[in-house]
C-alpha cells in the first residue's frame, strides 16, 4: 500500500518522471497505479512544466509499461491520458474555454483524439464528460482546417497503445 501512496505524493507533485522511477518496484501492479503515473503527467502538463513531445514519451513510457505487464486500461485511465495530452487539470475547462487562451491547440486536440481513437478500437469507451470533450474537439480540429477525424488504422501508433479493459 506505501507505494501506491509514493506514486500519489509524485501526482500531486507532478512529479512523473519519479512516478516513472517508482513504478517497476510496485508489486502486483494495476490500472490504478499507471493512472496515478500519467495523473503525475498531467499535473506537470496543465503547469506548463513540460513540453508536448515530454508528454508524449511519459505517456509511451506508461502505455508501454502497461503493455509489458498485461494491465488493461479502463475509461478513467483514458479521461487521464486526454487531460495529459490537452494540458488540463480538469476536462470541463476544455467545454468552457471557447476562445480563451486556455482552449487547447488543434494539434493537441487531434492527439487526444488519436488516443480516444486507439483506446475505442482496444475496447476501451469514454465517459460522458470524454464524449462532450471529444465533440469540442472535433470543432477545434474542423475550424483549424484539418479533417477533423483522427487517423485509422490497423494498430494505434506507437505513443498512444491503449490495452483494452473489457
Amino acid at each position: 500500500a506505501h507505494h501506491g501512496c509514493l506514486l500519489k505524493a509524485c501526482r500531486e507533485a507532478g512529479d512523473p518522471r519519479r512516478a516513472l522511477q517508482l513504478l517497476p518496484l510496485v508489486p502486483d501492479r494495476n490500472i490504478v497505479h499507471y493512472t496515478l503515473c500519467v495523473g503525475a503527467c498531467t499535473k506537470a502538463a496543465a503547469a506548463d512544466k513540460l513540453c508536448e513531445a515530454e508528454i508524449e514519451e511519459i505517456l509511451g513510457a506508461v502505455l508501454r509499461a502497461m503493455v509489458s505487464d498485461g494491465v488493461q486500461a479502463d475509461r478513467y485511465f483514458m479521461e487521464e491520458q486526454v487531460r495529459a495530452l490537452l494540458r488540463v487539470g480538469d476536462l470541463r475547462i476544455v467545454l468552457e474555454a471557447a476562445g480563451d487562451s486556455r482552449r487547447p491547440s488543434a494539434a493537441q486536440a487531434m492527439s487526444a483524439m488519436e488516443a480516444m481513437q486507439a483506446a475505442r478500437l482496444n475496447g476501451v469507451f469514454p465517459t460522458g464528460l470524454l464524449k462532450a470533450v471529444e465533440q469540442t474537439l472535433l470543432a477545434i480540429v474542423r475550424s483549424s482546417g484539418q479533417t477533423g477525424q483522427p487517423s485509422s488504422q490497423e494498430q494505434p501508433p506507437p505513443s498512444q497503445p491503449v490495452p483494452s479493459s473489457q
